[in-house]
């Protein structure tokens, strides 16, 4: 009995000596524990957060200039930069398509006159301008096909920014290029999108063929194509017998006709003589004798 009273004396006496030496190291290690969960908490609540209003600023975001600030502004935010970067892509080769300087300002348009002058038609772009739109447009789907290419878990984005990539050497008239880039994706895309594969095929054929991408026309071109046809003039009815007809005779021309033109006015049958309201001859006599 006293040798387990003992016992346990030493081992409450050995526990007290741990904590008073080791004691606030545990504290220690505890707080720094209990702080790195709370900062994980608070790290995946703010990066949650900005995902989401990287989501919504990203759908109201319309134009290549605010689009590719957009992209600096959230590179780190998961695959919400690689999709913008595409679509700031897009919204580029767009005003390519189109065709317009980028230094036009469109004019404030008159209520009164919705059609703007021609002298106010955008102009077209420089050589020049088109070909740093293109490098512009090359440098973000090559931006997102470095970032993408070595996820399998990003393989649309890839196959998007390659597309991208076709379009931009079809619109330089580099079919061979454009073919290599479409060979490119058959062999890099997976069973899973065999479309895409196929659409691939397709536009390796139309380069084979000689298709080249087809400019918009210009706005003189589409007015020429789109002006209504000028009417001919209209004969003269006097030089072609064939067209002269009657005139029309109104009421009083077809009740004048009527009349006999040997006899004359006032005689006849519209004479009183006939009318049996008459009083009887010129000289007076009554008619009943």
């Amino acid at each position: 009995m006293h040798t387990s009273q003992m016992t346990e004396s030493t081992v409450n006496l050995e526990l007290v000596e741990a904590l008073k030496k080791h004691g606030p190291n545990v504290l220690v290690v505890l707080a720094l524990l209990l702080l790195g969960v709370r900062g994980w908490i608070w790290w995946q609540e703010t990066r949650t957060e900005r995902i989401g209003q990287a989501w919504v600023e990203w759908g109201q975001t319309d134009s290549y200039g605010s689009m590719a600030g957009f992209v600096n502004q959230y590179e780190e935010v998961g695959s919400v930069s690689d999709m913008a970067s595409l679509s700031a892509a897009s919204l580029r080769l767009y005003e390519v398509y189109l065709d317009v300087s980028p230094t036009w300002v469109p004019p404030v348009p008159d209520p009164d006159d919705p059609l703007p002058p021609e002298d106010e038609v955008a102009p077209p772009m420089t050589p020049e301008e088109r070909s740093e739109a293109l490098d512009d447009i090359e440098v973000q789907y090559r931006m997102v096909l470095d970032r993408t290419q070595d996820d399998p878990g990003k393989e649309l984005l890839t196959a998007k920014a390659m597309f991208g990539l076709a379009t931009v050497a079809e619109m330089r008239q580099d079919n061979d290029g454009a073919t290599a880039i479409y060979n490119q994706i058959q062999e890099t895309l997976s069973d899973n999108y065999p479309d895409l594969k196929t659409l691939c095929q397709t536009r390796i054929d139309s380069l084979e063929r000689g298709g080249q991408w087809t400019p918009l026309p210009t706005a003189a071109e589409l007015a020429a194509a789109t002006a209504p046809p000028v009417p001919e003039p209209a004969d003269d009815p006097a030089e072609d017998p064939e067209e002269v007809t009657e005139p029309v005779e109104t009421g009083q021309d077809a009740e004048a006709g009527t009349q006999d033109p040997e006899t004359p006015e006032g005689t006849g049958d519209e004479t009183g003589a006939d009318d049996p309201g008459d009083g009887g001859n010129d000289d007076g006599t009554g008619g009943g004798g």
